[in-house]
């Protein structure tokens, strides 16, 4: 169990997220064998850090939400900083409030002496992810400004996430790091004309994203049915958005629960759709979800 956690943590600090992920499987099963719960929810927090990293932001967000509870009890420092990586995480699922809101809470707990911690650089580049998800929300909106303000807020961030690594060699901060300097590579030319389409299938069993990836949805019948809702009212009106009330009816037809928990089903639709090449072209909360005005969505057989 030690052996594969230290494994673990050996491939984050090389960037083999694949490896790091196993390790840490292994450790988590070994941990469930003989009922030890509180290395297990370490195991679990540090498999859902190689799955961000991995870009498996929906199971990341999903595994921290699991092991959180335990770890501030067992590990207080690092239930903390990793309530900073949850926040991370909600902003990339285009949780934005929710996000802040938990990156926010505890940044008072690492300031002072807590300021030295190795790992304390984590917060600062969690509120990277923030401001990287407040600049996309700009573009959406076309303020190309604002964007560029929020995005020149998360490279101070990288700095200063960066400055305390100095004292001390933080696996969790240069993966953080690494990848928040990945999302600022991704940079956006909101000034580029754009002409692009998804295709998407007329019984909605596949879609195809503007770079040429097809993406398969026959397996995922729900996620189809919604495809189609939004893609029809893209073509209508382009931009127009659709509120979760009608996705949820789109999605699982005729189904009757609690309003909490039927928001929250469409919310996590949306995010899995995201997390399959969406992101940048379906934007929205629950007042609307829509695809970006200028995407030319074409029905295909």
């Amino acid at each position: 169990m030690g052996l594969e956690s230290a494994l673990g943590t050996l491939a984050l600090s090389t960037s083999d997220f694949s490896g790091a992920m196993s390790h840490f499987d292994k450790a988590s099963e070994l941990c469930r064998e003989i009922g030890y719960d509180a290395y297990l929810c370490v195991s679990v927090t540090y498999h859902a850090l190689a799955s961000f990293a991995s870009g498996r932001t929906l199971e990341a967000r999903d595994e921290l939400t699991e092991s959180l509870p335990m770890l501030k009890r067992v590990e207080v420092p690092y239930g903390h900083a990793f309530t900073a990586v949850l926040g991370a995480l909600e902003a990339e699922l285009d949780h934005v409030s929710e996000g802040a809101e938990l990156v926010e809470s505890v940044v008072p707990y690492f300031a002072g002496e807590n300021a030295a911690l190795g790992f304390s650089g984590m917060v600062p580049l969690c509120r990277g992810f923030v401001e990287l998800a407040h600049a996309r929300r700009a573009l959406d909106r076309g303020d190309a400004p604002a964007a560029e303000r929020h995005r020149q807020l998360a490279r101070d961030c990288l700095e200063l996430g960066r400055g305390t690594r100095a004292k001390k060699t933080s696996a969790e901060v240069d993966v953080l790091a690494s990848l928040l300097e990945l999302r600022l590579d991704e940079r956006p030319d909101p000034q580029r004309p754009i002409s692009l389409v998804l295709e998407v299938a007329e019984d909605g069993r596949f879609f195809v994203l503007p770079d040429g990836r097809r993406v398969g949805c026959a397996r995922r019948p729900v996620m189809a049915r919604i495809l189609l809702r939004l893609a029809r009212a893209h073509v209508d009106r382009p931009g127009n958005g659709v509120r979760w009330e009608a996705l949820l009816e789109a999605g699982w037809p005729g189904v009757r629960i609690y309003q909490g928990a039927a928001r929250n089903r469409v919310r996590v639709m949306i995010s899995r759709m995201r997390e399959l090449g969406l992101r940048s072209w379906l934007h929205g909360g629950d007042e609307g979800y829509a695809f970006r005005p200028e995407l030319e969505v074409r029905f295909v057989e």
